[in-house]
């Protein structure tokens, strides 16, 4: 019972971690796209609204992924643990 609670935990947590990347992936390739309209002030405000929200994700990510990796409960039954086979 305890191994499905870990296993539960720690797919939520993967797939917490997926769907930060890929929102932080996709606003990194809106950011990276050519834009035809290089002198108008509103794309300014939105660019640099984006790379804010931009480092906001990757700052999230890294600390998803620390907690996916580092949270002890999660370690202990983790299918690829040797100690409780």
């Amino acid at each position: 019972m305890t191994q499905c609670i870990a296993d539960s935990e720690r797919t939520n947590c993967r797939e917490n971690l997926a769907e930060i990347n890929f929102e932080r992936d996709t606003l990194l390739a809106i950011l990276l796209a050519p834009k035809n309209d290089s002198g108008n002030p509103q794309n300014e405000i939105n660019k640099s609204a984006y790379f804010a929200y931009y480092d906001y994700l990757y700052e999230k990510s890294i600390e998803r992924e620390r907690k996916c990796d580092n949270d002890f409960i999660l370690k202990i039954f983790s299918p690829e643990s040797k100690d409780l086979q």
